[in-house]
Formats: structure tokens, sequence, C-alpha cells
């Protein structure tokens, strides 16, 4: 088990970090929040979202993550307090539901706006299995 620092915020857009960082893509299973943070760091934007969040929503999430083919990556966060939470570097947004002109408002707005930017490539797709 990898142990887990306090952060200013649940979930974390700033704080200790991994050495390693989460490759941009959809996710079926929850990211330890210190690989999290090392992705925003490098200007990537995080769309966490409830575990129990019904099939077809998690889908649009997905699309959404496709759509912006870089930089974004999605991943279900249990504990959160609302279904859907949309992280960047010092930014957070919580969602009732996956709007996708807003989503695509805040990657345009903060994606790529941290510290260390770096491309991050679509890279994992768990839910079709890469």
């Amino acid at each position: 088990t990898i142990p887990q620092p306090e952060f200013n915020s649940d979930p974390a857009t700033s704080g200790p970090y991994a050495d390693r960082w989460a490759r941009c893509g959809s996710y079926r299973q929850a990211i330890p929040e210190i690989y999290l943070v090392h992705s925003l760091r490098r200007g990537s934007v995080v769309i966490n979202y409830q575990p129990s969040l019904e099939l077809a929503e998690v889908a649009d999430i997905e699309e959404l993550v496709v759509e912006s083919s870089a930089g974004v990556l999605a991943a279900p966060k249990p504990g959160l307090d609302h279904p859907i939470v949309i992280t960047a570097w010092t930014k957070v947004l919580p969602l009732e539901e996956p709007d996708a002109p807003v989503v695509r408002a805040f990657v345009e707005q903060f994606g790529q706006s941290a510290p260390d930017n770096q491309e991050c490539p679509l890279e994992i797709d768990e839910a079709n299995g890469t």
C-alpha cells in the first residue's frame, strides 16, 4: 500500500507527488492520488468520478477523454462529495453530471497551465482493454 500524504483538498489539486505520473486516458480503477497530483503538475486535467456513477455517465466521461485526444484522464475516486469532480493544478470544479460544454471549457482554460507542462497523449482506455 502506498502511504497517502495530507492534501489541501479532496481530490487533491497540488501537493506532494510520486516520481511517476498517471498516463492520460480512461481508467476503470482508482489511481493513487500521489500519481494524479504529478499528472496535474504536468498540466493534465483529471476527471474524478464516484465509482457508483451510472455506466452511461461513465461512458460519456470516457467519450470526453477521447475527444480531448490529449492532456485528460478520468478515473473513479471513492469518497467524492459530488458525482464528478474535475481537477487541474490548483483548480477544482464539482459537477452533478457529465456536462460536456463545461468540461471542455475547464480543459481549455486550465489544462496545460501548471508548473511543469508536458505533453500527455491519450494512452489508456481500460473500457476497451488498452
